[in-house]
C-alpha cells in the first residue's frame, strides 16, 4: 500500500512491527522478505514516485576530493547527482552491473589499514545466490573459471598476476530498457503486509532515556507536518551517506551520535573512482576482435569479462585489488612509424592487433581521514544540517597504482599480447578520477563497537532494536558493484530477524 505522507493530520501516530527507513533495492527486499513471514512492515520513503527537484535537494552539502601529492577537487554536485530522493532510490538509474566481491577482499590484509569483515566469502555464498536469482542472474561462485569456461583471452592463461572477474548485467535495473525494476517496485508496495508511506523524512531517532533501545522517529513532510513513528525494530536502509547522517544528527542522548563509541561513525568513508583521462589509456593488442569478445559489455545477456590482480599478485606486491576493463575496439592502428603497437605486432610476428579503449577501477580503501560530518551551521528545509564529505584516497591507492600498471604492461610485453598507453602519473590520479555511485563505509560492520558501528548482524552497537542495511555497513570496498553484496547482506539481515520478530 502506499500512502501520501504530506495528507495525514499533523501529529499523527505510524505504527508496525518493523519499520525500515529508506524504498531503495535493500530497504523493499527487505520488507518483502519481512512481510513474506507475516511481520507488519512500514517503510519511510523520503520521496514520491518520481524524482522532484525539491526533495533532490535535500542532499546538497559540501564536498572536496583528495589524495597525496595530488590537487584537491571542489565535488559539491556530486552529493546530489550520485544519488536519486524517490520510490526505488538508485536503483532508478542504476546501470545493472553484478559482482560480487573477491575473497581477498573478505580477508584481514596486513597491508591494508582496518581490513577484514567479519564474515567470509564462502558464508555469503547462499546469500549470493539468493541475490542473483531475485535478479535474474547465474551464480557467482568463488571459482570465477565456473562462469567464464576457459582462461581469459588476453594472457591465455599464461599470466599468473592476471585473471578474469566476471561481471553480468539484470534487467531489474531502472536505467536499461525492457527493465522489470517497476515489478520489483510493485512486490513490495502491493505487498498485503507492507505500508509504504511516501513523502515521509525521517529527521531525528529518539532513544530511550539509558540509551539502549529507539523509542520512537520524529518524521518530517515538505508541507510543514510532522509525525512520530514507533515499532518494535528498526532498519536504516537510506544509502551510504544518510545512513551515517541520521545517526550523527540524532545525538540528544549519545552526545556524538548513535553509534559513535570509537569515533568511526561517518568515517572510513569509500567510493571506487575509474581512473581515465581525456586523451583515453590504449590498450594495443595481438589478439583478433574475435578472440576479445568476452571482454565486449554491449552485450548484456552475457557475461562480461574485466582483468583483475590476482590475490597472489596483490600480496607480492601488498597492492589494493584493481581491475582493468577494455569494453570496446576501437580499430587497428594505421602502423605508422614505431608506434608502440606496430612494435608490439612485429614482436609478435602477427599481422591481427586491436586497439581498445581501457579504463582502471582502483578499491578505495578504509581511511579514518576520509569522513562525512555535519554543517551545523547550514540547514536543509527539514533543518537537518548538511552533510559535508571530505573524500580521501591515501598512499595504498596513489602510490602503488602506478607498479599495479606497470605489472600490467610488462605482463602485456612477457607474454605477447601487446602494449598499453597510459599517460598519467601517480600526482594526476586525482584529475583523473570519475567517481562511481557507491557510497560504502561510513557506518562500517566490526565485532565489536571499538572498531565499527554496526555488528556482524547489522546491529547497531549498543542499542538493542536499531540495524542497518547497505553498503555504509562494509568494512572495505573491493572491487566490485555493491548491489550484489548489499542485497546479499539483506538477505542475511532479514534471516537473522525472522525468527526474533516472529517470536
Amino acid at each position: 500500500m502506499l500512502i501520501d505522507t504530506e495528507q495525514l493530520e499533523d501529529g499523527s501516530l505510524l505504527e508496525a512491527k518493523v519499520i525500515i527507513a529508506g524504498g531503495g533495492m535493500a530497504g523493499l527486499l527487505l520488507a518483502r522478505q519481512l512481510g513474506d513471514a507475516g511481520i507488519d512492515v512500514l517503510v519511510l520513503e523520503s520521496g514520491g514516485q518520481a524524482q522532484d527537484s525539491r526533495v533532490q535537494s535535500l542532499y546538497a552539502g559540501k564536498m572536496t576530493l583528495g589524495g597525496p601529492g595530488n590537487a584537491e577537487r571542489n565535488m559539491d554536485g556530486y552529493l546530489i547527482a550520485s544519488r536519486m530522493r524517490y520510490l526505488g532510490g538508485s536503483g532508478n538509474v542504476w546501470g545493472g552491473k553484478c559482482a560480487p566481491l573477491d575473497p581477498l577482499d573478505f580477508e584481514r590484509r596486513d597491508w591494508i589499514a582496518h581490513s577484514g569483515w567479519p564474515v567470509t566469502r564462502a558464508s555469503m555464498q547462499s546469500f549470493y545466490d539468493r541475490a542473483c536469482d531475485l535478479l535474474g542472474l547465474p551464480h557467482f561462485h568463488v571459482d570465477a573459471q565456473a562462469m567464464t569456461g576457459a582462461p581469459e583471452p588476453l594472457f591465455a592463461g599464461k599470466s599468473s598476476r592476471f585473471t578474469a572477474r566476471p561481471r553480468c548485467y539484470t534487467r531489474c535495473s531502472g536505467a536499461v530498457a525492457n527493465s522489470t525494476y517497476h515489478d520489483y517496485k510493485l512486490a513490495a508496495s502491493n505487498h498485503e503486509r507492507v505500508r509504504i508511506h511516501l513523502k515521509a523524512n525521517l529527521t531525528r531517532i529518539k532513544l530511550s532515556a539509558d540509551g539502549q533501545r529507539v523509542a520512537s522517529l520524529e518524521v518530517r513532510c515538505l508541507n510543514g507536518r510532522t509525525h512520530q513513528a514507533r515499532a518494535s525494530t528498526y532498519i536504516l536502509a537510506m544509502g551510504g551517506i544518510e545512513n551515517a547522517r541520521l545517526l550523527m544528527v540524532s545525538n540528544d542522548v549519545h552526545r556524538s551520535g548513535i553509534g559513535n563509541h570509537s569515533d568511526w561513525l561517518g568515517r572510513a568513508f569509500q567510493g571506487h573512482a575509474v581512473i581515465e583521462h581525456e586523451q583515453q589509456p590504449t590498450v594495443m593488442l595481438i589478439r583478433s576482435s574475435a578472440a576479445m569478445t568476452p571482454f565486449d559489455a554491449l552485450d548484456r545477456g552475457k557475461v562480461h569479462i574485466v582483468l583483475g590482480v590476482s590475490d597472489a599478485a596483490q600480496r607480492d606486491l601488498k597492492g589494493t585489488n584493481l581491475t582493468i576493463s577494455m569494453p570496446r575496439g576501437i580499430g587497428a592502428g594505421s602502423g605508422v612509424g614505431v608506434t608502440p603497437q606496430a612494435f608490439a605486432r612485429r614482436l609478435a610476428g602477427s599481422k591481427i592487433s586491436e586497439r581498445r579503449e581501457a579504463y582502471f577501477v582502483i578499491e578505495h580503501t578504509p581511511n579514518r581521514d576520509s569522513r562525512l560530518s555535519l554543517i551545523r551551521d547550514e540547514l536543509d528545509e527539514l533543518q537537518m544540517p548538511r552533510i559535508r564529505l571530505d573524500m580521501r584516497f591515501s598512499a595504498a591507492e596513489t602510490e602503488r597504482f602506478t607498479p599495479m600498471l606497470t605489472m600490467f604492461a610488462t605482463e602485456l610485453g612477457r607474454t605477447e599480447a601487446g602494449r598499453l598507453q597510459w599517460r598519467n602519473g601517480a600526482a594526476d590520479l586525482v584529475a583523473a578520477m570519475s567517481l562511481s555511485r557507491h557510497h560504502m563505509g561510513a557506518t562500517r560492520m566490526a565485532v565489536n563497537a571499538k572498531n565499527g558501528v554496526v555488528d556482524e548482524h547489522c546491529r547497531v552497537h549498543g542499542v538493542q532494536n536499531l540495524y542497518v542495511a547497505g553498503s555504509s555497513v562494509f568494512p572495505t570496498s573491493g572491487i566490485a558493484n555493491p548491489t550484489l553484496t548489499l542485497l546479499a547482506l539483506a538477505f542475511r539481515l532479514g534471516d537473522h530477524l525472522r525468527p526474533r520478530l516472529s517470536a
